[in-house]
């Protein structure tokens, strides 16, 4: 009969650290979910500020655009072979002409490939779509 006192206070200590350690893990879940909460609301603001920042770069490009002679540009040079291709006394020099191309450094086609392309307001990605890849490794 000796026991019985012991066991009541006994139970109300275990009682108490199970409490506490309860207490504990919802503590340390509460600050997980404000961890993945802070994370998320950061990378939400980063998509923001890209998106932002994208879509004030194709506004400053359209602006831009709307005095710039180099579209025009391009569209004439690259329109320019089309109809002496068809005059038997140009042919062959457009031909040749496209043949030398082919020769060039590829850094060079890249160069005309990208100023083309920022004439136009076409951003990275294009590159691929048309196929124009690099033929060495690692670039």
């Amino acid at each position: 009969m000796s026991a019985i006192p012991i066991i009541g206070p006994l139970l109300a200590v275990v009682k108490e650290m199970g409490g506490k350690f309860l207490e504990l893990k919802r503590v340390e879940a509460d600050g997980r979910i404000l961890v993945a909460t802070a994370k998320a609301k950061a990378e939400a603001t980063v998509l923001v500020t890209n998106a932002q920042s994208i879509a004030d770069w194709e506004r400053v490009q359209a602006e831009n655009a709307a005095s710039s002679w180099k579209d025009e540009f391009w569209t004439l040079l690259i329109a320019l072979p089309i109809p002496f291709v068809f005059w038997p006394t140009t042919r062959e020099w457009v031909i040749e002409g496209f043949q030398a191309l082919h020769s060039v450094p590829e850094w060079y086609m890249w160069a005309i490939a990208a100023s083309i392309s920022a004439s136009f307001g076409i951003r990275t990605g294009i590159f691929e779509k048309i196929g124009f890849t690099s033929t060495k490794k690692g670039t």
